[in-house]
């Protein structure tokens, strides 16, 4: 027994199916490894500011929790004051929208009465083909349907934000509403699902910063001795590319939310800077992130101004800041340490988002980055290998 494991073909078989375990088992679990992996990620990110305060003689334990004070204080700050930001936004708006609504009315009476009558006409018509019923009438029947519509929308949402799965019917053929107490067991299950992560997160992060050099070193002790030195090289790469990737982003997202902002502000749109901010980081979600923040914005200046100039001028800023990032910001911060197609960043955002959830969505292109690496290290050599085998003189011959 001790021979035929000796052999390197049967370590190597055992080692890869281990490996392929230990995947589907991250996959399968990943609720549970999924804030194991961010904090990882964050440790890994704040590990060069640990090793910068250990150059000014301090202990490790001392950098890491200095560095933990420094981030709750600028997390609560950030919180304090966007809440406030938020309550006054909240406050301004539902003492603004009334007369918005009544301007808009007014509007449209005197500049566009055919509109007007035009929708008064559309509700009679929606009213007279969803009454049909004698024992309803037309406000009864409208008020069922606009019910209807919103279980089968928002009320879709929410049943899925709160885990609720809709339980089949005594005979099976239909669906019955969750009940309240079972709704809100699944609203408190969330809620303690997200303070886990609240607490498990900065645990692990506050671990993985203290033992990540030993970590790395534990592991540079196992690597096989033929492949050691091509095994550290990638790492190095990888390194390289995710640090790259890293540093890049969170200086783009900080020069597209100043500029944003700033564009913003001049515009006029109420809270313009903060929102810019907010889109600048919210481009981490690539191609969708900053739509959460050209809306509101939009919304805000057309409230504000009325003016469709003035929301040509709010779209330029979002589209110039685009262009200006496509152009310039990735290519002059990240160069082409992470060059990827925009196919494949869209098909790796896609396969990292089903696996991995949100996580997987932020951190799709440094995990396709590695991919792409591990696959022209391994993968590509084999198919070379292929592509360059020479036909047998057997099969030659039978071919002639």
């Amino acid at each position: 027994m001790g021979s035929f494991l000796q052999k390197r073909s049967v370590r190597l078989t055992l080692l890869t199916v281990v490996i392929a375990v230990v995947v589907v088992g991250v996959v399968w679990l990943r609720e549970i490894f999924a804030p194991l992996f961010l904090a990882m990620v964050i440790a890994y990110i704040l590990d060069p500011v640990a090793d910068f305060l250990q150059r000014l003689k301090m202990s490790r334990i001392l950098a890491v929790t200095t560095i933990f004070l420094g981030v709750i204080l600028i997390v609560s700050g950030a919180a304090f004051f966007g809440g406030a930001s938020l309550a006054r936004g909240v406050h301004i708006a539902s003492e603004r929208l009334p007369g918005y609504l009544q301007q808009g009315q007014e509007w449209l009476e005197r500049d566009f009465p055919g509109v007007v009558t035009g929708i008064e006409r559309w509700r009679e018509d929606l009213e007279k083909r969803f009454a049909p019923e004698q024992d309803l009438n037309a406000e009864e029947a409208m008020a069922r349907r606009t019910e209807a519509v919103l279980d089968a929308t928002v009320g879709t949402l929410i049943d899925d934000f709160l885990g609720q799965e809709d339980d089949a019917g005594p005979e099976g053929s239909g669906t019955v509403a969750p009940p309240i107490g079972g709704i809100a067991s699944a609203g408190v299950e969330r809620l303690l699902s997200w303070g886990v992560w609240a607490f498990l997160v900065p645990v692990y992060i506050f671990f993985f910063l203290l033992e990540i050099d030993p970590m790395i070193a534990g592991i540079r002790g196992y690597l096989p001795g033929r492949q050691k030195g091509r095994i550290e090289r990638i790492a190095v790469e990888i390194h390289r590319t995710i640090s790259a990737f890293f540093r890049g982003r969170l200086t783009i997202c900080l020069v597209k939310g100043g500029l944003t902002g700033f564009g913003l502000m001049v515009a006029g749109v109420p809270f313009g800077f903060a929102i810019g901010l907010a889109s600048g980081f919210l481009s981490l979600i690539p191609y969708v992130g900053v739509w959460f923040a050209v809306l509101p914005a939009l919304g805000l200046s057309w409230l504000e101004h009325q003016s469709g100039t003035n929301l040509a001028l709010v779209g330029g800023i979002f589209a110039g800041i685009e262009v200006l990032e496509g152009l310039v910001l990735t290519p002059t911060l990240l160069g082409k340490e992470v060059g990827l197609h925009p196919l494949t960043v869209i098909v790796t955002l896609m396969i990292f988002g089903k696996i991995l959830g949100l996580l997987g969505v932020l951190l799709s292109i440094p995990l396709a980055a590695i991919t792409k690496i591990l696959a022209r290290e391994f993968v590509l050599p084999l198919v070379e290998d292929f592509a360059q085998e020479k036909p047998s003189v057997e099969a030659a011959a039978g071919e002639q």
